[in-house]
């Protein structure tokens, strides 16, 4: 109609046909009933990884770790790595706080700062066990949790993949008439904002932590 304002459909499934099979019975509508949130970028990617065998990588996995994975309610392997995650972090505060009130490590600082490297040597030739030990852990706790993100970001979307289609085969064998398969789908599928939240201020609570000791 002449004048009429011009709406532009957006395709839930970003061009991917419907029908199309990703395995185990599992099309790629009802992979888009489960998942629910953001269904172009999963239909295209489940698309891929069925087809091509490749997979993207997903930079809010990588992010937000395992509060993405059980944001995906992939509570098993999502509260793993979380725990992990946290293990990390209240690790890497604690060494932090150590770090900046042992006076051993604010000399070393001093002599690297002013590039007495010779220095440097000879207050490493002094350290105790213990300060040896958070000198080289604390670095390479900073390097686990990168680590674990970039991981976590080139595995998500697969994971996510087969943790849907595992689902939603168990879901269509416990439904007794197929009508109701749908409003299953969508009720056992989705995401957890509210756990989501509740990891985010569980983060930032500890990261906030060593404002309590100094």
């Amino acid at each position: 109609m002449p004048g009429a304002p011009n709406i532009i459909m957006l395709d839930p499934l970003a061009g991917v046909k419907p029908d199309t099979d990703l395995g185990d019975g599992v099309t790629v509508a009802e992979a888009a009933k489960f998942v629910r949130q953001n269904t172009p970028y999963f239909a295209t990617v489940f698309n891929n990884i069925k087809t091509f065998a490749k997979s993207r990588f997903n930079f809010c996995a990588a992010i937000f770790g395992g509060g993405y994975l059980l944001y995906r309610k992939m509570y098993k392997i999502g509260t793993i790595i979380t725990v992990i995650e946290a293990m990390i972090m209240i690790a890497s505060t604690y060494l932090a706080h150590f770090i900046s009130t042992d006076p051993v490590f604010s000399q070393l600082i001093s002599l690297y700062s002013a590039q007495d490297y010779n220095g440097v040597l000879s207050k490493l030739a002094t350290f105790s066990s213990l300060e040896t030990f958070v000198l080289f852990f604390y670095p390479f706790l900073s390097f686990l949790s990168l680590a674990i993100s970039i991981a976590v970001g080139f595995l998500a979307n697969r994971m996510y993949f087969n943790h849907c289609k595992r689902e939603i085969v168990k879901i269509k064998k416990s439904v007794e008439k197929p009508e109701d398969v749908d409003s299953a789908l969508k009720l056992k599928g989705g995401v957890n904002m509210g756990l989501a939240l509740s990891l985010w201020i569980s983060y930032i609570a500890i990261s906030y932590l060593p404002r309590f000791f100094y």
